[in-house]
């Protein structure tokens, strides 16, 4: 404790501060170090409470507080100290998200702390992340389901955020409804398209109107002519007419689906 015995009246109070390490945090401090003036020995008053010899008090908020001195003759000084609120750390992960299925997600946790203040960050997710320490994971969900970060920085404050991703299971599969295999470059094979929810086209069937396969083909991606029909049985062209077709389809989650209809050969 620092005294001066020339002045008769305290005339300033030395404090040590110490504001909360984390924001809303109650681990702040003040600490009467000193006191200048005045006739020792002190006592103190800390923000209205009784007068006693007590310099430190602890776990304290961030906030103002008033702090008064009394010395041994009863003069007083009165000053008011400021705790700043700790260090906000903030991590945000954006709206809540509909994406469809076999749809890849790019997630962002924003955080308002440079990357290398962070001590520590995990996530608790509805599916498997590309990676399971790092803010910028991707995932190809499985399920409707949530995604929670947590992020802890150098000084051990947390911050947490939660997003919910919504699955569009709708499956789709488009076959033309017509074809015409005549060699112009357009529209010359039939075959089936998918976005990227389908895994692979299990079979694929064309009949002719008395129900006898003119083509058969298994297990292959969609969206790709080489697996098409191109009109002919046996080396020989169709000539116009109607045909029925059939065709399994695998989904990225494991769904199998069957889509049936009719096509029209035209030359």
């Amino acid at each position: 404790m620092q005294v001066s015995q020339n002045a008769a009246t305290p005339s300033d109070i030395n404090l040590a501060l110490d504001g909360p390490t984390c924001f809303g945090d109650s681990d702040g401090s003040v600490i009467i170090s000193g006191v200048v003036g005045g006739t020792p020995p002190y006592v103190y008053s800390f923000d209205g409470h009784p007068l006693s010899n007590q310099a430190a008090f602890l776990n304290l908020p961030a906030g103002a507080y008033s702090i008064l001195v009394q010395d041994a003759i009863g003069c007083e000084y009165e000053l008011q100290a400021t705790l700043e609120d700790g260090n906000d750390l903030m991590v945000d992960l954006g709206e809540d998200r509909t994406v469809k299925l076999g749809e890849e997600v790019a997630l962002d946790a924003r955080v308002n702390i440079d990357e290398n203040e962070i001590a520590g960050l995990s996530w608790n997710a509805a599916d498997s992340l590309s990676c399971a320490d790092c803010l910028q994971p991707s995932v190809l969900p499985s399920t409707s389901g949530s995604y929670f970060i947590e992020v802890i920085d150098e000084n051990g404050c947390v911050a947490t955020d939660q997003l919910i991703i919504f699955l569009d299971k709708k499956r789709n599969l488009y076959v033309p409804n017509v074809f015409s295999p005549n060699e112009d470059g357009k529209n010359d094979v039939f075959m089936p398209f998918a976005g990227p929810e389908v895994t692979k086209i299990q079979s694929f069937l064309v009949f002719n109107r008395w129900g006898e396969s003119v083509f058969e083909i298994y297990n292959f991606p969609p969206n790709d002519p080489t697996y098409g029909w191109d009109g002919t049985y046996r080396t020989e062209l169709f000539n116009s007419g109607v045909f029925t077709w059939f065709a399994e389809v695998e989904f990225v989650d494991g769904v199998v689906e069957i889509f049936k209809g009719d096509v029209i050969l035209m030359r």
